[in-house]
């Protein structure tokens, strides 16, 4: 019976400590989202967000996952720096559902470990 609570006990503390990182990439997001998107690439895309809807540049289609936030914010009509706050979040929450994705449902602990650390 030991060996099976400590492996729960394992399970319960990576958890932690995965969902804590995320946790950290969030706050991040959200505390310096006008220096993420304020500068180059961001702030273009979000120019041609607001201006001509799904902004795709050198066939990177993927784009449209992170895009997604942003364009949902623009039709509920929401200010410039609501957007800025939503787009700069668009990007861990991408991350944080592929991680899910991996880690409880496919149940691929190395490559949601290797995901999480790159």
């Amino acid at each position: 019976m030991l060996p099976n609570l400590r492996e729960q006990d394992q399970a319960i503390n990576e958890r932690l400590v995965f969902y804590g990182g995320f946790v950290i990439l969030f706050t991040l997001a959200a505390w310096f989202f006008v220096e993420r998107t304020a500068f180059v690439d961001i702030s273009f895309h979000l120019f041609q967000l607001i201006h001509d809807g799904i902004a795709i540049q050198n066939n990177r289609f993927v784009a449209i996952l992170t895009q997604i936030f942003p364009i949902a914010g623009i039709h509920l009509g929401l200010p410039l720096k609501s957007l800025m706050l939503i787009y700069s979040l668009a990007f861990p929450i991408v991350y944080f559902v592929v991680f899910l994705i991996l880690y409880e449902i496919l149940k691929m602990r190395e490559l949601a470990i290797a995901f999480f650390l790159s």
